[in-house]
């Protein structure tokens, strides 16, 4: 008996001292309730010790919290900043309270944001769109307790992307781009968002993705950035003005090319023997008309690995487009003899050439001067037989009907110790 009437005694005098330290007993009991996550019950409270002490900057720190615990964010926000607006005593307090709710908030969107990218990538469409509009939602509410946090809009305005709604999610991006000036860190997060979400375009490329993706990389393109990664910026570029060439009319697609020229040379600008900038930049040209300019920087392509058979079949094309049929030709036949035709042996060469076509021959007048290819291919196609014979050290193929020479491909010397992968392959 005596121990029951101590417990209480210790009770009521733990009430008294909340009492005593809050000076309200409706801010007492709220505290009590919210300790114990009755929210509903210490809102109901701490509107009471409001109403009783409307100029107590803590009964309006606690009556904020309990709102924001019942998600009533806006609410919220006025009881918070009229906290610290009656005593600035509070301002510590509401400080914390506001980066602990937005915190919640903000990293419960990101949880949802990649469990909905993830649905996405796996062609779930319904799982990635709940997920992705939870997402929205727990960072429009963050937003509420950080209005100046870059991240919030950033990160609100790649998931209104994703869920199709582009152009709410542009004008995020644009004001989360307006406030990371002078904030290097928040302008490389910017940069390597816009390039990822930009160059998504590229693989859905509707007209409308393309007109997006460009001004996200154009964003990308004016923030600061390393110069790989802002080359890789500057293809993608290059490469959707292209795309966007082929959507427009006829009296616009030319100045579509030359921003896509203009780009290219960016990239070629910092890396000079980019490949994909080369051979793409050969057909941009190409389309413009300019083949002399086309065919100049597919050399250089060609010039980089002149065995790539895909690099020869992009020549054909580009004189094709030209019309120059013996260049095409040429390119093609060579394709048809490394794919189809057959590795005959170098041994004894001379004379079999000599005995088969005569000393005189085109075959005998190219062994005399530049010796014996490095490698040789047979392909028959009835009763015709074409030959080809790379020199790929001295920058040259030799191709040959019968004996004649019908077409002799150029390109750089290849050094001696890439032959043995060459001739592997």
């Amino acid at each position: 008996m005596i121990r029951s009437r101590w417990f209480v005694w210790v009770a009521l005098m733990a009430v008294a001292v909340v009492l005593g330290a809050c000076g309200s007993q409706w801010l007492a009991g709220g505290k009590l309730h919210f300790d114990q996550k009755r929210y509903d019950r210490a809102l109901e409270n701490f509107q009471k010790a409001v109403a009783e002490k409307p100029q107590s900057g803590e009964a309006h720190l606690w009556l904020g919290r309990a709102l924001a615990e019942l998600d009533r964010d806006q609410e919220a926000i006025v009881e918070l900043k009229k906290a610290r607006e009656l005593d600035p005593l509070q301002d510590e307090m509401v400080s914390n309270t506001l980066v602990s709710y937005w915190s919640r908030r903000y990293n419960s969107a990101l949880s949802y944001a990649k469990t909905g990218e993830d649905a996405q990538r796996a062609s779930d469409e319904k799982t990635a769109q709940e997920q992705l509009a939870m997402a929205k939602e727990r960072f429009s509410r963050a937003v509420v307790y950080a209005p100046d946090s870059v991240q919030n809009y950033s990160n609100l305005g790649k998931v209104l992307y994703r869920l199709g709604r582009r152009d709410e999610a542009l004008t995020m991006f644009h004001k989360a781009k307006e406030m990371s000036t002078r904030r290097p860190d928040l302008q490389r997060f910017l940069f390597h968002l816009f390039k990822e979400l930009g160059a998504g375009a590229l693989e859905r490329p509707t007209r409308d993705n393309l007109q997006r993706g460009l001004g996200l990389l154009l964003d990308a393109a004016s923030l600061p950035a390393d110069t790989a990664q802002l080359a890789e910026v500057h293809l993608n570029i290059a490469s959707i003005y292209r795309g966007l060439a082929d959507s427009v009319s006829a009296e616009q697609k030319p100045e579509m090319l030359r921003k896509s020229v203009e780009y290219f040379d960016k990239v070629l600008a910092t890396y000079p023997d980019d490949p994909d900038a080369l051979e793409d930049l050969s057909y941009v040209y190409s389309e413009l008309g300019e083949h002399d300019k086309a065919m100049e920087t597919a050399q250089k392509r060609l010039d980089q690995e002149p065995w790539n058979l895909e690099t020869h079949m992009t020549m054909y094309r580009l004189q094709r487009a030209a019309k120059n049929d013996k260049g095409a030709n040429a390119h093609f036949l060579f394709v048809q003899l490394m794919q189809e035709g057959q590795r005959q042996p170098r041994e004894g060469l001379t004379a079999w050439a000599g005995k088969e076509y005569g000393p005189n021959s085109d075959m005998m007048k190219t062994l005399r001067g530049k010796g014996q290819p490095e490698d040789i291919r047979k392909y028959s196609n009835g009763p015709v037989t074409f030959y080809a014979w790379p020199y790929w050290t001295q920058g040259r193929i030799y191709m040959f009907q019968g004996g004649t020479e019908k077409f002799v491909l150029t390109f750089k010397p290849v050094a001696r110790e890439k032959l043995p992968e060459i001739l592997g392959m």
